[in-house]
């Protein structure tokens, strides 16, 4: 897939879940705000680059589409979720219930795949830091 091809289709996915536009990748650099960028190789590999300030703090390097698509779409509606969970906040009940709930469900709108993908790393999640309703 070309970098045209990849932009459309990120354009056509964020509409499906009506994705604020700002939070869709650039491409090829950086605003220096901790925002992602998508870079392109020569060697067909996609990175999926975080920096700000000029230093840069995650960098994913990429072989496959759908793995780049599942990585933008998770911080996507990862930011999405947490924007819903802040105005929809239960007094008493941990924020990532309805963070996870959100965010699987907005994914699951794309792609049954990247829900249950997304599923796990909660589930993972928890394991470590399980839900604490005292909170």
């Amino acid at each position: 897939m070309k970098k045209a091809e990849i932009e459309k289709t990120i354009i056509e996915l964020a509409q499906k879940i009506d994705a604020p536009l700002e939070l869709l990748p650039d491409y090829n650099s950086s605003r220096g705000n901790g925002h992602p960028h998508i870079e392109f190789d020569d060697l067909g590999l996609f990175h999926l680059v975080v920096s700000e300030r000029g230093e840069e703090y995650d960098r994913k390097i990429i072989n496959s589409e759908n793995d780049l698509l599942y990585y933008v779409f998770s911080n996507i509606t990862f930011q999405m979720a947490s924007k819903f969970e802040s105005q929809n906040r239960i007094e008493g009940q941990d924020f990532r219930r309805l963070l996870f709930d959100k965010q699987e469900d907005l994914l699951g709108k794309l792609n049954k795949e990247w829900k249950a993908k997304e599923r796990d790393e909660h589930h993972n999640i928890l394991k470590l830091n399980p839900f604490d309703d005292t909170i």
